[in-house]
Order: C-alpha cells, then structure tokens, then sequence
C-alpha cells in the first residue's frame, strides 16, 4: 500500500522529465566537462564543453518558455504531484487508524505507554501489552476417562507467537510514527515553497551546488511561478549543477518569462 502512490505518480509523470533531458540532450552525460585529474578542487582544469552544449541548452529554455506562456503544462504537473503527496498522508494515517481499531484502540498510544511503564516494578505495572497479547492463558482440555466418559481438563496455555506479535506491533508504531512525523515537516516544507518566494530560491541554490550566486539565483526566482519553480527543480534533480546554472542562465535571458515585460511571446507562438 506505502507504494500506491508512487505507482500512481509514476504513471501520471510518464518519465516527462526523463524524456525531456533526452530530446533536448542526446546524451547528458557527454556535456559533462571531462577531468583530467579528479583530485582537483571544483572548477577543475582541463574542462571542455560539448560542442552542441549552448544549442541544447537553448532549446531547453524555449521550450520551457514556450510551454510556461501557452499552456497549463506545469501547473498541471505540479498539482499532480500534490495530489500524490496528498494520497500518501491518507495512506499513512489510514494504517494508523486501522492498527488502532484492530488492537482495541490503544495503537495511538502504544509506545507512550511502553515508556511510562518501562520503569515500573512488575507487581505495579499495568501492562497494556499483556492485555492485547497475553503471553499464557487458561486451557481446557477434552480427554476419554477409563471408564469411556469424556473428562474435562483445565491447563496453562503458554503462548509464545504473542511474545513476537508484541515486538513487531512496537516496530510497527515506532516506525508510523517516524513516517508521521516527516510527512509532518514535508507537508510544512510544501507550503513554504509554494508561497514563499525565498524559500523557492533556497531550493534552487540547493540544486546548483553554489554554482550560481545569491543574486543570480532570486533573479530568475522572481519571475517564476511556483509551478514553474517546481518543474525546473524536479529538471535540476536530474542534471548536472553545471548544466542546470546554465539552463537558468538562458531562461533567465528570455524576456518573454519575465512577467513585467508586456510582450506576448510571438516568437514562440
């Protein structure tokens, strides 16, 4: 289930990032600079661009250009991207619910409960796993007397699978509540970059590896969108630090995605 909605994003995406980098850029890889000694701090000696590396990049800011004055294209591709996030909190609470309905309402607080009795003598302790897996229990038993009459039994019954079911729901809450909380700061970092300008130019940065300045970098973040800002970072996961400064550096170049210019991209149309 914890799959579903990457499957489900997988699917909506259609490797559009993937496809992108390969018919723009043949082979990325061959625009990245070649080295002639790797112990050499960045920027390295001996670099030497691909021949068609300005070609390419152009083509990659026209079309993102083209695509971000024309069509809904990124926004859509944003949305369902939110819509999948949004699918994995609902996956992830419900498990939690439905461990906690299954084990009589106590799931929620099962590990709180393990700690406030942790320390606790044995004769005090009101042992809430007891209760949900007891460790032995009272058997009766059916047995044929010498005389042929049935003879009823009682007995200990030691249970020891419940000794396993005890630490594998402990593991279970330990790790929901992992998960919880950093879909809890993921969520607190999807709003700040969606209505956050410099939150957004953070990100960016971050995908450049400081291979482009402060100012550089909130330059071309003022004219995007937060769609527009997604896609390119999604683009930046992909390429090289050095490639992606440049892709920047050409859309940032491109009046028409600057939202001040009156211009209505007739080149592009």
């Amino acid at each position: 289930m914890f799959w579903f909605p990457s499957r489900i994003w997988k699917w909506a995406e259609g490797q559009e990032i993937n496809k992108i980098v390969r018919k723009v850029f043949v082979d990325e890889k061959t625009m990245i600079v070649k080295i002639s000694d790797k112990r050499m701090p960045l920027p390295r000696k001996g670099e030497e661009r691909f021949k068609d590396f300005d070609d390419s990049v152009a083509r990659l800011a026209k079309w993102f250009v083209k695509y971000s004055v024309h069509t809904n294209k990124f926004k859509v591709y944003f949305r369902q991207f939110v819509i999948c996030e949004i699918l994995t909190v609902i996956n992830l609470k419900s498990h939690i619910l439905l461990m906690h309905f299954f084990l009589g309402n106590v799931f929620a607080t099962f590990g709180f409960k393990l700690w406030a009795t942790a320390e606790m003598s044995v004769e005090d302790r009101d042992d809430i796993f007891n209760m949900i897996f007891p460790k032995a229990g009272k058997c009766t038993f059916q047995r044929m007397g010498p005389s042929g009459t049935i003879q009823i039994q009682d007995g200990l019954c030691v249970l020891p699978v419940n000794i396993i079911n005890e630490k594998i729901y402990i593991f279970f809450w330990y790790w929901l509540s992992i998960l919880s909380v950093v879909t809890l700061f993921w969520i607190i970092y999807r709003v700040l970059t969606s209505f956050i300008v410099s939150f957004r130019a953070w990100e960016l940065r971050s995908r450049l590896h400081n291979w482009a300045s402060k100012i550089e970098v909130n330059g071309i973040n003022k004219k995007l969108d937060a769609f527009q800002w997604f896609f390119l970072s999604q683009l930046g996961k992909n390429l090289d630090p050095r490639v992606f400064q440049a892709i920047l550096n050409e859309i940032d170049g491109i009046p028409c995605l600057d939202k001040s210019v009156e211009s209505k991209c007739l080149c592009f149309s």
